[in-house]
């Protein structure tokens, strides 16, 4: 820092300068017009010492600057990044995007017993995708043929729930804990479903076992409003014994 060096030298020296001029030089007072136009030797000294004064603390900031080593060759500000600390910043590198899904961090549903190896392989590479909140892996294994709203729609639901807060595919995840049943259709594959109460033509059918697997979904008051329909109409997944996955959906 030899540049700042000396000018904390001159800046010394500029100051002894202006304290022994004030003590020499007071401005004297003015009593007419004619003493106004006359300006006093010792005053003018005075003034220019301030003056180099306020020049030299001027310079510091400039001189201090082109010393920075952040300071880019060619006397250019240096770019800067401004970094907001968000969800996907705080406490990661900045290039880090993190997953949002309501499936986000749940556990990955128990293996069960009595699947077929290709339902199986389906179930666990759907609930994979739903907890990484891998939307490509899921369009991927939904095909062409699942159904999400009897309204009409596929695959494209499901973010779009998701983005609205709807938080289906933690629904997803849940159903798939729960206990599943099997379903014939004539000249259909078997499909396997979640939950089992989905299968039984009457509220009153669905065994107690299977209702209260239900309460780890719903709340009481949740299913009172689905027993209105008659039957279980919440939401359940369905895939084929060939391991297609054919549906998520809600209603009846």
């Amino acid at each position: 820092m030899k540049h700042l060096s000396e000018l904390e030298q001159r800046l010394e020296q500029a100051g002894k300068e202006l304290r022994q001029t004030a003590r020499q030089s007071t401005p004297p007072p003015i009593d007419d017009r004619a003493a106004r136009s006359r300006v006093q030797p010792g005053w003018l000294v005075f003034a220019a010492a301030f003056a180099a004064v306020i020049l030299v603390m001027g310079m510091i900031p400039l001189l201090t600057r082109s010393n920075d080593p952040e300071t880019t060759v060619g006397g250019s500000s240096p770019s800067t990044t401004e970094m907001v600390v968000t969800p996907t910043t705080l406490g990661r590198a900045p290039t880090t995007t993190l997953p949002v899904c309501s499936a986000a961090g749940l556990p990955m549903p128990a293996e069960q017993e009595g699947l077929p190896g290709p339902v199986a392989e389906t179930r666990r590479a759907i609930a994979t995708a739903a907890i990484a909140c891998d939307y490509p892996a899921l369009e991927a294994l939904s095909g062409t043929d699942l159904n999400t709203s009897f309204g009409g729609g596929g695959f494209q639901n499901i973010p779009l729930w998701e983005g609205q807060g709807e938080g289906q595919l933690g629904t997803l995840i849940e159903l798939f804990d729960t206990p599943f049943a099997t379903q014939e259709f004539e000249d259909l594959p078997r499909y396997y479903v979640w939950p089992s109460a989905f299968v039984y033509d009457s509220w009153e059918e669905i065994p107690p076992a299977d209702l209260e697997a239900l309460h780890s979904i719903y709340t009481d008051e949740e299913l009172d409003q689905i027993a209105v329909f008659g039957s279980y109409a919440g939401w359940r997944i369905g895939i084929t014994e060939d391991g297609e996955w054919r549906f998520f959906v809600a209603g009846d």
